[in-house]
């Protein structure tokens, strides 16, 4: 979407912190815009309404957050009881392979374990490997991070913990993100501001914006006769409007506080923000937007699109069943009942093509790569989905296909198998019992030199390792 879309409001500023803050609310107060546009962009019924334009709009709006609060209801009773910032945590993948390759016909025969651990609050991470024929085990490998030392741990190969080297990996994330941001809120903060915004978003409607005529439309090549119901959100009106939200905000204590737990903010720290807004609001570079709303004779939007300048960024279509299409210059993405599909575009380039479907145990998830003449075709699937009864672990089946095509040569590579999320801890290694690896006796190495020497043999690796 082009980015006039959301107000400049903001003046240059050197300092970073505040940077920040003009990055988030500039998110926000776009997005309040942007709600009011969502409020047209769902099924508001087949209600027999006035041809009051104002009156259509307030039942969208109505409905749509009707539509969102049920939403949330439904993710609340579905989501995990896990947090990553808090709670330890352990993704777990067994898995076959097969391929067309015959290079990597050997390593079809095994079973492979990966287990990725991250546990945020104590600063610890881990990746394991594991790899066994039939229910032999062959061998396996854990990486450790704790206390920002590195730690290679296989009882195949050695009798005692490695310590490879040390690497603050918290530290540069800290560094790299806003990890003081910490989520403090539930789904009960998001209601309230949803049900709070409600009487806001229909109390900031100008009637003087809306125009009502009659017309004829044509989708999905049928022509319709319509009413269209056009509201403008010129620089004026779109300069009232935020100004409007954001005083009735300033005077909904019960609405600030749920905002201030949502953006983890001081109820001052809010109070002021909210002041920056309205102190520094530039709307120079704002072009109008025309959201426009067709209606059949029993007031049902058949179709609704949202237009900034000549540029259309947003469409709704409802002939058979609802559907949504969100374009801007490098995104196309399509949402249906049942599908969601994306396109990330280079000018004439489609770079990516992905499809997204989500059934009550099952998730297909379909995708192309495409680089010049080169593409990898992909496909993951989890079905079988299921959650314990505290919501700290998930399982399903899993399957990831690729079809990887270089310089017209097609490898096909196929993983099949299961997969799990639980909260659980990651374990540790004790510190005193590793060695260095700068202080490995020359036995010491010889003895891990011979045993991965078997392995890599066993493996039919030997001749691709210089050992």
């Amino acid at each position: 979407m082009n980015e006039n879309l959301m107000p400049d409001m903001y003046m240059n500023n050197n300092s970073n912190n505040r940077q920040n803050k003009k990055t988030k609310w500039k998110f926000i107060i776009g997005g309040l815009i942007i709600v009011l546009v969502l409020a047209l962009l769902l099924f508001f019924g087949w209600r027999k309404i006035s041809r009051d334009p104002i009156g259509i709009y307030n039942t969208a709006i109505n409905e749509v957050y009707n539509y969102l609060e049920e939403k949330l209801d439904d993710s609340s009773d579905s989501k995990l009881n896990i947090d990553v910032l808090k709670d330890p945590v352990v993704l777990d993948l067994t898995t076959k392979i097969s391929s067309n390759n015959k290079e990597l016909k050997d390593l079809t025969k095994y079973t492979y374990d990966l287990s990725l651990g991250l546990d945020y609050n104590n600063e610890k991470g881990s990746i394991g490997l594991g790899l066994k024929d039939d229910d032999e085990a062959i061998v396996n490998i854990l990486a450790m991070l704790q206390n920002k030392n590195i730690y290679l741990r296989s009882e195949e190969l050695f009798s005692k913990a490695i310590k490879v080297g040390e690497y603050d990996l918290f530290g540069e994330l800290t560094s790299a993100f806003d990890t003081n941001y910490q989520v403090s809120y539930d789904t009960k903060d998001l209601e309230i501001v949803l049900d709070e915004m409600k009487t806001i978003l229909s109390d900031s409607l100008s009637k003087d914006k809306f125009k009502l005529e009659d017309t004829t439309l044509n989708i999905k090549d049928k022509d319709y006769k319509l009413k269209k119901i056009t509201y403008t959100l010129d620089k004026e009106n779109a300069e009232r409007t935020i100004k409007f939200i954001i005083n009735k905000i300033r005077d909904n204590e019960k609405l600030k506080e749920s905002l201030a737990n949502i953006l983890n903010y001081s109820s001052s720290t809010l109070n002021s923000e909210l002041d920056y807004v309205i102190d520094t609001l530039d709307l120079s570079s704002y072009e109008t937007i025309n959201i426009e709303v067709y209606t059949d004779i029993f007031n049902k939007p058949m179709a609704i699109y949202l237009k900034e300048g000549e540029n259309t960024h947003i469409e709704y279509i409802n002939v058979s069943t609802p559907e949504v299409t969100i374009k801007s210059d490098t995104l196309v993405m399509n949402i249906t009942n049942e599908k969601i599909n994306i396109k990330v575009i280079d000018g004439k380039e489609e770079l990516l093509n992905a499809s997204i479907i989500i059934k009550d145990k099952k998730w297909e998830i379909s995708f192309k790569l495409t680089q010049d003449k080169d593409s990898i075709n992909g496909s993951i699937t989890l079905d079988d989905i299921t959650m314990n009864s505290t919501k700290t672990s998930f399982e399903s089946n899993f399957k990831l296909s690729l079809i990887v095509s270089i310089d017209g040569d097609k490898t096909t590579l196929d993983l099949d198998g299961k997969l799990s999320l639980t909260k659980k801890g990651l374990g540790s290694i004790n510190p005193d019992s590793a060695v260095y690896y700068e202080d490995l006796t020359e036995e010491e190495i010889g003895e891990l030199s011979t045993k991965l020497k078997g392995i890599l043999e066993k493996l039919n690796l030997l001749d691709l390792v210089s050992i």
